[in-house]
């Protein structure tokens, strides 16, 4: 295992180089995307592959099959150290600079009102489509769709969801920005019943999201309050309270998996099941180290030994094909094909996929996986260059235009966003980026106004200058 040890320090060491940077110039920000990048990469590949190697877990183990992955663990670390590499010198490459340059600057002014008629109405929109999907899915099959999302994940509340439009599915997608969008108004007008219809949109979301145990989902939805709260007071948080929300989080994701099955809360019970959490608090880092939830790299390497030996590289189509059918619907296409991860899935677990041709596994391999399977390490390099380069675009746009809310909301919203797009795959993450970013940028494209129209700022009210304070005091480049 020498040679894993040898790949593992050198990854930390290219994950820790634009950290030294950014203490070196002063401008550590907790905010920025290289650091959430930094975090996240370490977590799925640094972190756990040490626990794979001091554990001796050789297997990746699945519910119908386990695959061993010592022979190919150090392929996988390898493509992680090519793949962090490559996003960390595009994002700190002039490259995203020049893109944030020469984007259009979001317009000065908006009609308050349309931004809110139209907030409040993707609320109700998400919120009635989706439930009453559920609700239609549900009595299809002899079963009540909110009954099953109060009980939890069940098997018959993932035959729901599956039998769902994808379209129907991503509805969801809307509330968050609405959601922040109201808080941003609320906050600014310090209207109470704004901040209340925000509160709804996001419980709307919490609702639909976790009776399915998808949390992932709502990182987007509370990293986006965090982020955008702090950038409109232009602060940041200290490293205590970092230190701490960090903790919480960690344990508050253990409980929530420990008890997000039915069958768990009715044979152990809930208040037991946290109070064993509660006990044995190294329970909660479980996740992290052995967890389903941060398998990537032995995803990876399990799917290191079938490719491209046995599942032959797509040569362009696993990226660019599957962008092109993604949006077509199955209904109008009976046989289109399905998408690479599905595609392996199927050939390695074929048990997991039912008898309808629907895969309900849902391993995840990173993003590494589907930029891998066209044209192996180089287009990796490639794709994950991509993502260095637009995620330092993102952040200098904020910069650039730090006054406007339209570039904070966007911000804040793209911040948590980082963690989702180097665990999912890319065509994944690229659908919620349109369903997220693009109602929202269409939205304050229409408010926008060239007449003599109240500002947003002055229209919501205006938010008190506050010093800057916590790890973003030394950031002088805000200033």
């Amino acid at each position: 295992m020498v040679l894993e040890w040898i790949i593992l320090a050198a990854l930390t060491g290219v994950l820790a180089l634009p950290l030294a940077v950014r203490f070196f110039q002063r401008r550590f920000d907790v905010f920025e995307p290289i650091v959430v990048f930094v975090v996240a990469w370490g977590t799925m590949f640094v972190v756990r592959g040490a626990a794979i190697i001091l554990m001796e877990q050789y297997d990746y183990i699945r519910p119908t099959r386990s695959i061993p992955i010592e022979e190919t663990l150090w392929e996988a670390l390898l493509l992680a150290l090519v793949g962090g590499a490559a996003f960390v010198a595009a994002y700190m490459s002039p490259i995203g600079v020049r893109l944030a340059r020469l984007a259009p600057a979001p317009p000065r002014r908006y009609r308050s009102r349309t931004v809110i008629f139209w907030a409040l109405l993707a609320t109700a929109f998400a919120g009635t489509v989706s439930i009453g999907f559920l609700v239609v899915a549900g009595s299809q099959i002899g079963v009540s769709g909110l009954l099953l999302l109060v009980q939890g994940r069940t098997l018959a509340l993932t035959r729901v969801v599956r039998s769902v439009p994808a379209y129907v599915s991503h509805a969801s997608y809307l509330l968050t920005p609405a959601a922040i969008v109201l808080f941003a108004i609320g906050y600014a007008r310090r209207d109470r019943w704004f901040l209340a219809a925000s509160a709804v949109a996001a419980g709307l979301l919490v609702l639909l999201v976790a009776p399915k145990g998808g949390r992932i989902m709502l990182m987007p939805l509370i990293g986006s309050y965090v982020v955008y709260y702090y950038t409109t007071v232009r602060r940041r948080p200290g490293m205590l309270w970092i230190g701490l929300a960090a903790t919480v989080a960690i344990i508050v994701s253990a409980a929530f998996l420990r008890v997000r099955n039915s069958e768990v809360r009715e044979t152990v019970g809930l208040a037991t099941a946290i109070g064993e959490l509660a006990s044995e608090p190294t329970k909660a880092l479980a996740p992290i180290t052995e967890g389903a939830d941060n398998e990537m790299v032995a995803g990876l390497a399990a799917v290191l030994r079938y490719v491209p030996e046995v599942i032959p590289f797509q040569h362009g189509w696993a990226v660019f094909g599957d962008l092109l059918t993604r949006p077509i619907p199955r209904a109008w296409w009976a046989g289109k094909p399905r998408a690479p991860r599905e595609q392996v899935i199927a050939a390695l677990w074929p048990d997991e996929v039912s008898t309808e041709g629907v895969v309900v596994a849902n391993p995840e391999f990173s993003v590494l996986f589907q930029f891998y399977m066209d044209f192996g390490i180089v287009s990796a390099a490639l794709g994950m260059m991509l993502y260095g380069a637009a995620a330092r675009g993102v952040h200098e746009y904020y910069r650039l235009y730090s006054w406007s809310t339209l570039a904070r909301i966007v911000f804040a919203l793209s911040v948590p966003l980082v963690v989702i797009a180097v665990r999912d795959g890319f065509v994944d993450t690229f659908v919620k980026i349109v369903f997220t970013f693009g109602p929202l940028l269409m939205l304050f494209s229409h408010a926008a106004t060239r007449t003599r129209a109240v500002s947003w700022q002055g229209a919501l009210g205006r938010v008190p200058s506050v010093a800057v304070r916590g790890s973003y005091a030394a950031n002088r480049s805000w200033r």
